[in-house]
């Protein structure tokens, strides 16, 4: 099982209180992955929640005419495989352990059953994958500038 002292001391977990600590530990376990183990690939039934505790996690997605791309990485502390707790329940990428990873693990079924009967721990674990989800969306957006760079002046002949 994941441990409540573990859960606490992830920031994602900081506006919980104790007893929403306890609760969310009656459905946590700890995980490990060997270096280079796909803990789960784009398309698959999202079944789990994952918080590293060690180790990091490679996000890839698969790019037409590509192959897989890397698209970021997690590191200790962060959340992914949050598609379980988002419908539809759907893997959007694939995650594989970049080097040996321990992780909490919430079975994602489990927590939104607890946060269906117990509206106040469902409304902040929503506001908590909200801020997430912000973070994410901002760090694609900057790699899509990256990727495209500033749009183009204007050319004199186009106005």
């Amino acid at each position: 099982m994941g441990s409540f002292e573990d859960l606490a001391g992830l920031s994602f977990f900081s506006v919980l209180t104790r007893a929403h600590l306890g609760r969310l530990s009656s459905v946590a376990r700890t995980v490990a992955f060997p270096a280079g183990k796909v803990i789960f690939s784009e398309g698959d039934e999202a079944r789990d929640l994952f918080f590293v505790m060690e180790g990091r996690v490679s996000i890839e997605i698969a790019i037409p005419g590509r192959g897989p791309s890397t698209i970021m990485s997690v590191k200790k502390g962060d959340v992914f495989g949050w598609s379980a707790f988002v419908p539809p329940h759907e893997e959007t990428a694939t995650a594989r352990a970049l080097e040996p990873v321990t992780a909490i693990v919430l079975d994602g079924a489990r927590l939104r059953d607890v946060c269906e009967t117990d509206l106040e721990l469902g409304y902040r674990i929503a506001r908590a994958f909200n801020i997430v989800l912000a973070m994410r969306l901002q760090a694609v957006r900057m790699q899509l500038m990256d990727l495209y760079g500033a749009p183009a002046e204007v050319r004199r002949e186009d106005v």
